[in-house]
């Protein structure tokens, strides 16, 4: 009975350690993947807009798009890193830009910012 409990205890403390290798690599994923597509925004002419442009729909053919699936594949390999499938960084690509967007891009097409006014009175 003792060799039973020890194997469960071995295989509890398995399942916990892969979940965490597995949460490790995905993080690693997501942070390679934000760091192409600001990379990708600052290299290519009109980054910005583009970034837009892929957030407003999805094009594989966008040059934000391309440069930075291809700038999360080279990150990755640069760490040593096995590199997942493209749909696998395409995941993770659309995930950044859809971050990149909320921050940098006003989504809602109001290019107008707000200032304030004081109004002062004369004596």
């Amino acid at each position: 009975m003792k060799l039973a409990s020890i194997f469960s205890g071995l295989s509890s403390i398995a399942a916990v350690v892969g979940g965490t290798g597995a949460s490790g690599r995905i993080s690693t994923i997501n942070t390679a993947a934000q760091t192409a597509v600001k990379a990708a925004v600052t290299e290519v002419d009109g980054g910005i807009d583009k970034l837009r442009a892929a957030y407003d729909k999805w094009e594989s053919g966008n040059e934000v798009v391309s440069t930075a699936v291809n700038g999360t594949i080279t990150i990755l390999r640069n760490l040593g890193l096995k590199v997942p499938t493209e749909d696998a960084i395409v995941l993770h690509v659309k995930a950044a830009i859809a971050d990149l967007a909320g921050i940098l891009v006003s989504l809602d097409g109001d290019t107008t910012t707000s200032s304030t006014t004081t109004e002062t009175s004369a004596s």
